[in-house]
């Protein structure tokens, strides 16, 4: 296979050579050994320029016709938008459970308009107060776990009525004035029944690919772990499953404090990724 015509090259005084794809503003630098071999390729260095999509083929031709279509799209218009259904004074108030940033009315009305343009899973990054997250984990971690292993779900649960520890939390989520603000902001109505799990996984732990029930009105997650990163692992991944992998666009991270929400559906597929290191959530969904 040949390069793409469009691609330039220089030539460096090392011996190398430079190759700049201006569609894609990309440079490829390559060894003097590699330039020397650039018109009759090895196997190593064709698979280096095929993964650079600087070769001929019909990559390239997609490659040019999406920049062609970039370069002509209009100026993209606001969207059209169902104007958030919340009072936003409601937040005054929530409980003193709930962090001070989320107990103002203008923090819950950026939320709604940020769904109401399209973003169909909300973070609310720490809505729980400093001083509840460690205790809330630390009562969550001490309640009465058991094996739960299904064809879908491998993980650590407290079983049912286990947890009264946690009755603060459940009762937050079931508050009047909580529930008519995410309500609002998702544009759903929640139902003043809940169900919530809490979760303990490890390394091997996890879950397989799902989109939640018809029955929930809206899924949460609360993240429960200290100074986690993504080398961790243990993320919410939404995306879509294929019969070669479960294709990822985006991961939650279960930061602790850190509430997630969603409207389940037939296309909110999820998977919940093995971590390396204990993991430690509560989840569930607002349902009839």
């Amino acid at each position: 296979m040949k390069l793409r015509p469009e691609v330039l090259r220089h030539a460096r005084p090392d011996g190398g050579v430079d190759l700049y794809d201006p569609l894609l503003e990309r440079l490829v630098a390559l060894s003097s050994a590699e330039a020397a071999s650039l018109d009759a390729p090895d196997a190593v260095l064709l698979a280096r320029l095929d993964g650079a999509t600087l070769l001929e083929g019909a990559v390239a031709d997609a490659v040019r016709a999406s920049v062609w279509a970039a370069r002509v799209l209009p100026l993209a218009a606001a969207p059209p938008v169902v104007s958030p259904r919340l009072d936003p004074a409601d937040a005054a108030a929530l409980p003193a459970l709930v962090a001070p940033a989320w107990r103002e009315p203008e923090t819950w009305r950026r939320l709604a308009e940020d769904r109401a343009a399209g973003r169909a899973r909300l973070t609310l990054r720490g809505f729980l107060g400093a001083e509840h997250i460690h205790t809330l984990a630390t009562e969550a971690r001490a309640a009465a776990f058991a094996r739960f292993e299904t064809d879908r779900v491998h993980a650590w649960r407290a079983e049912p009525g286990a947890a009264p520890v946690l009755d603060a939390w459940r009762a937050l989520l079931l508050d009047p004035a909580l529930r008519a603000l995410v309500g609002g902001a998702l544009g759903v109505s929640l139902p003043d029944a809940l169900v919530l799990n809490a979760w303990r996984m490890g390394p091997g732990d996890g879950m397989r690919a799902h989109p939640d029930g018809r029955r929930y009105a809206a899924t949460w997650a609360l993240g429960l772990c200290d100074a986690w990163t993504a080398a961790d692992g243990g993320a919410i991944a939404f995306g879509a499953p294929t019969p070669e992998a479960f294709v990822v666009s985006e991961r939650w991270l279960p930061f602790a404090g850190d509430l997630l929400l969603f409207v389940p559906g037939p296309t909110t597929w999820h998977v919940v990724e093995t971590p390396a290191r204990e993991r430690l959530t509560l989840s569930g969904w607002w349902t009839a």
